[in-house]
């Protein structure tokens, strides 16, 4: 004899099957943007123009550094990797770091702002404030290494006479 309640029964039984497109979409786009962020060739930049009028980057290693890590966001110069782009901080506060410090009118500043911008520098690159952790992230070439932190930190620390 059937059940009576057939219906009821086969649609307590019936299962549920997960979505499978769907995730593996997930993952698949997860990995592209993880392979494109894993680039840890450093972002070209044309410090050229920054160096050129004042030339107070004198150390070729600082200019480097700096260019790497903060040219993309604190000058006028460089050609932002498109992952870096995607950076809260560099979407949302580009116009704000340029306002803070420009590389780019570094020799328009006065001896005074200039001062005031190396004591800013240190501190930032001391702290691990700069660059911004999610810029980081998204852009792993712009993190400085421990040497490029004491390059720049002793930099900042001893300008040459020629900045003043």
């Amino acid at each position: 004899m059937p059940p009576t309640n057939s219906v009821t029964r086969t649609s307590a039984t019936l299962k549920l099957r997960p979505r499978t497109g769907t995730p593996l979409l997930l993952i698949l786009i997860a990995s592209a943007l993880i392979a494109g962020c894993s680039n840890s060739a450093p972002t070209t930049v044309d410090i050229s123009a920054a160096t050129a009028a004042n030339n107070y980057i004198q150390d070729p290693q600082v200019r480097d550094a700096l260019a790497t890590a903060c040219f993309d966001c604190h000058s006028e110069q460089g050609n932002v990797a498109w992952n870096a782009r995607l950076a809260p901080t560099y979407l949302f506060g580009k116009s704000a770091a340029l306002n803070s410090l420009n590389f780019s009118k570094w020799g328009d500043y006065s001896a005074q702002k200039q001062k005031a911008e190396f004591a800013q520098i240190s501190k930032a690159v001391a702290d691990g404030q700069m660059p911004p952790g999610d810029y980081e992230l998204l852009h792993p070439a712009a993190k400085l290494s421990a040497a490029d932190k004491s390059l720049v930190l002793e930099w900042a620390a001893g300008p040459p006479t020629s900045a003043h």
